[in-house]
């Protein structure tokens, strides 16, 4: 008898696991939530951009923006030879509205250059065995400034901004739902930073 009862219980235990393998299923509303917690996309992302003169005399920024007309700059070192040095602007009124102040720390002038959003869901992968879905999605830049789009065509960005960039993330399925797998241990800021840069690293956009 006991046997009997053992062997019911399994049977109906098998019948659940299987029946919950083939109900195994993401929809893009899912996926799509799924993406923007895990990457910090439940609003646009902010990105800005440091400019200044480095340590090494460099002003590569600097000299793009002023390339492209977007402003003018000057500069003067008066700390007696170390590498600090003293950046004046010339912002035309259409460019002021993006500069964000001073990094107090570098003393480089900050500029807003563009945000981040989701594009769309690509592709889902189910995988019944592992209780896993792959998530393919796209992101895309959003209210690039000028001062965004100069850096971008002088390739002085990490990532691109003229073109959606592809990202993957993995999530399995536990009993109170969906939860990332991927690059668990980075921060969802890093986490979108590591898919930028590597979408303008391999060329997939």
């Amino acid at each position: 008898m006991k046997l009997k009862l053992c062997s019911a219980i399994i049977s109906i235990a098998t019948i659940i696991t299987l029946s919950s393998c083939d109900n195994l299923k993401m929809t893009n509303e899912e996926a799509t939530s799924l993406v923007r917690q895990a990457v910090n996309l439940n609003v646009p992302q902010h990105f800005q951009a440091d400019i200044g003169i480095n340590g090494m005399g460099q002003a590569r920024e600097l000299n793009a923006l002023s390339q492209e007309g977007v402003l003018t700059w000057t500069y003067q070192n008066n700390f007696g030879g170390f590498p600090i040095y003293l950046v004046t602007l010339n912002m035309p009124d259409h460019i002021k509205q993006y500069y964000l102040g001073k990094n107090k720390r570098t003393q480089f002038d900050v500029f807003k250059t563009n945000d981040f959003d989701l594009d769309q869901i690509t592709g889902i992968s189910i995988n019944k065995n592992d209780q896993t879905a792959t998530v393919r999605f796209t992101l895309k830049a959003t209210n690039v400034t000028p001062i965004g789009q100069a850096l971008n065509k002088n390739n002085l960005l990490l990532y691109k901004v003229d073109r959606p960039a592809n990202g993957e993330l993995v999530f399995k399925k536990f009993d109170n739902g969906w939860q990332l797998q991927s690059d668990i241990n980075l921060s969802s800021d890093d986490r979108l930073m590591k898919i930028l840069k590597a979408a303008n690293q391999n060329n997939n956009y």
